[in-house]
């Protein structure tokens, strides 16, 4: 009898335990299951208003429509800063390497008179030639450059070239020196072909429309960097030649429609003949560099473009039949201080580059200056 109670009370208190386990086990899978759709719904929301915001993030604006963005803004940017670095190197008979950098600012706000102010250092080195550094400023306006070099370093076999030629380097550092800017085909060409003011804001708004209708590269999107402080989408861009081809009759219409008689009249003489040479030149270029990637960096708030990279090894043999070794062609660009005041003034007191440039020279550069008046 004690054992049947036993049993029962067992019996009783195991269903009485299962029972409370049962409840506590739906309880568990209740909140589980409510902390999931919490999280999920929270995941959603916080991706949606970008608060986290991976670069695989589903709803990141898309990524044409952010470099559309990028194009409409720096076409209005008046004033930047720039670094520019650029590195060649050559492997083969004659290994050489040319490196060059550039700091400088630019004002852009009168678009027929572009004025700039940099400092550079330019260094080159050859196996068999020597080396040559110079480090130094240059500004430029839209009818000339100025030229100051501060330091100067050549290896004995380029200073005794130089002597030869009648130039001594430690008679030009620390002096201005005015270089005329030629325009080729001045008594012609180009010079006509420049868009009458009142039409360059129209033709610019056609050739925005036209770079964001073209797909002219393919976009590889890449995890958001910081360049300078600031949070930038980061993508890799592929040139289409097919699409990049297609878009230059269209490019040469929209310059022809609102060009003055004259540029038409050299436009429609150019006609189909020069559009196809343009073709035939693109044609040549991505079969000698077999593709060419261009990664950029866009400022996620204000769409501005804060850095362009490159980097690009070509065979000698595609660039010259016969030729042996390699290309490598590497360039960064950074750019900031948009649309801050800058104030660029040209030296007031220089030499011309007649000055610098020894008898024999001296007479070419004289005669090539006449030509462009």
């Amino acid at each position: 009898m004690k054992n049947l109670e036993n049993s029962n009370n067992f019996n009783s208190s195991f269903f009485s335990d299962s029972s409370v386990f049962l409840k506590k086990i739906r309880i568990v899978v209740k909140v589980v299951a409510g902390a999931g759709i919490l999280i999920f719904v929270g995941a959603g929301v916080v991706l949606a208003s970008r608060v986290w915001d991976p670069f695989w993030n589903p709803f990141r604006p898309n990524p044409r429509k952010v470099i559309g963005k990028m194009i409409e803004k720096m076409v209005e940017v008046k004033t930047f800063h720039s670094n520019a670095r650029a590195r060649i190197k050559t492997s083969g008979d004659q290994p050489a390497q040319m490196l060059i950098k550039i700091d400088g600012d630019s004002d852009i706000a009168d678009s027929q008179n572009p004025r700039t102010a940099s400092n550079f250092k330019f260094r080159i080195e050859e196996e068999k030639e020597g080396y040559l550094f110079l480090e130094g400023k240059i500004k430029s306006v839209k009818d000339a450059s100025y030229l100051k070099l501060d330091r100067v370093d050549l290896s004995p076999e380029l200073k005794f070239y130089l002597e030869m030629l009648g130039i001594n380097e430690s008679k030009i550092i620390g002096q201005w020196f005015k270089i005329n800017k030629t325009t080729e085909g001045a008594k012609g060409g180009s010079e006509q072909l420049e868009l009458p003011k009142g039409e360059q804001e129209k033709a610019k708004k056609e050739v925005i429309e036209l770079l964001k209708k073209r797909r002219i590269y393919t976009v590889k999107k890449m995890p958001d960097e910081e360049i300078n402080g600031k949070k930038a989408y980061h993508y890799i861009l592929s040139l289409n030649k097919k699409e990049v081809k297609k878009m230059i009759p269209e490019l040469f219409d929209i310059v022809k429609k609102y060009s003055n008689k004259e540029s038409k009249e050299e436009l429609n003489k150019a006609g189909t003949a020069e559009i196809e040479k343009i073709k035939q030149s693109i044609d040549e270029f991505f079969e000698k560099i077999n593709g060419l990637d261009i990664e950029v960096w866009i400022g996620r708030e204000d769409y501005l473009l804060y850095k362009v990279k490159a980097d690009k090894g070509i065979e000698m043999g595609a660039l010259e039949k016969g030729s042996k070794g390699s290309l490598e062609v590497s360039f960064d660009l950074t750019l900031s201080k948009f649309n801050q005041p800058m104030k660029i003034e040209m030296p007031q007191k220089f030499l011309d580059m007649n000055d610098l440039l020894p008898p024999l020279i001296q007479s070419n550069y004289s005669q090539e200056q006449n030509n462009q008046e």
